[in-house]
């Protein structure tokens, strides 16, 4: 399997942040030196929710101490973004060699990982272990991040609240129990630390156990840090796990949509929020070339449905079906 870094360049830094002088990073990262690498996973069938999430977090990410890289895991995915972004905003490499960079012996069966997923979805996340994985071996800090999340307020505080991020690892709850040890893989501050790349060796080794995605995580984590003293666990209320969402928007600094089953479930959530933070026109649904017309129409009708009553005017049956065109259907109410 081929795949693809994708480099994303948000403009031009304006200034050194305050952010960028005092929260701890490593600045020796042999890819982006003097640079914190945000890493994001993304698809095809993904790319609205990327498009979301990109909106929402590029008003806190400072390029001139940050650098956002995406991990196109289609060829779709990656015409889409070079052809989406101007080459300013977008610098676009490949990576074709971290199955046997990373671990030589499990290279043959890297792809196997999405056998053993429920879901697309699920097989995607799965890799995240590895790109993490040769990032911190070559010696960088690591912002993971899942994209089915919205940044309302800025994260990179809420580091410099906990020790200016000198902690090895950070982690938020995955539990609607605050107090639980269960912890989410979709937001992952992580220092290049002999201690985190055994942590992050170790669940990417166990995927090939065939352990879903996050248990796996959160044994080797109980495993490596049995007195609970190397994690740091960020805030729950500005972490909420998707299950209590709702309960927490006037205090989360990042949503979740987890928590929802199925791709139609976590549109409707970023769509809802996302125009609450106005940060603009909704990007258009995403569906791969090889769709036909039938997929397209169910898509619409169960977007619709899961969608609430005030946004469903946004997706009219008439208007839907003229906006059609390569694989990409606009929500936006009135463009032809």
């Amino acid at each position: 399997m081929q795949l693809t870094l994708i480099i994303l360049s948000i403009g031009l830094a304006q200034s050194y942040s305050p952010v960028c002088e005092t929260l701890s990073f490593s600045r020796t990262c042999s890819s982006y030196p003097n640079k914190l690498v945000v890493l994001t996973t993304v698809d095809y069938g993904m790319l609205s929710f990327f498009e979301m999430w990109h909106k929402s977090a590029a008003r806190y990410i400072d390029h001139s101490c940050m650098q956002l890289v995406a991990m196109a895991e289609d060829d779709a995915t990656f015409s889409s973004l070079r052809h989406d972004f101007s080459e300013a905003e977008l610098d676009v490499q490949t990576d074709r060699g971290i199955k046997a960079e990373m671990f030589p012996a499990f290279a043959s069966r890297i792809d196997e990982l999405k056998l053993h997923a429920k879901s697309h979805y699920n097989a995607i996340v799965s890799r995240r272990p590895f790109y993490i994985s040769k990032l911190l071996h070559q010696g960088c800090s690591v912002l993971y991040v899942d994209i089915d999340t919205l940044w309302k307020a800025d994260p990179f505080l809420e580091l410099l609240k906990m020790d200016q991020g000198r902690g090895q690892l950070y982690v938020t709850i995955d539990n609607p129990n605050p107090h639980k040890d269960e912890f989410c893989t979709c937001f992952l501050y992580i220092q290049p630390t002999n201690w985190t790349n055994q942590v992050i060796d170790g669940w990417a080794k166990a995927l090939f156990g065939e352990s879903p995605n996050q248990p796996a995580f959160n044994t080797i984590l109980k495993r490596m840090d049995p007195q609970r003293e190397k994690r740091s666990v960020l805030p729950f209320a500005r972490f909420p796990p998707g299950c209590v969402a709702n309960e927490f928007v006037d205090s989360a600094a990042v949503l979740h949509a987890n928590w929802r089953v199925g791709h139609f479930s976590k549109e409707s959530f970023l769509r809802k929020y996302y125009a609450e933070l106005d940060l603009g026109s909704p990007p258009s649904i995403r569906l791969k070339p090889t769709q036909k017309f039938l997929p397209v129409r169910r898509y619409r009708q169960n977007l619709q449905s899961n969608l609430p009553s005030n946004l469903r005017r946004f997706i009219s049956p008439y208007k839907f079906h003229h906006r059609f065109v390569n694989g990409r259907i606009s929500v936006r109410s009135g463009v032809d």
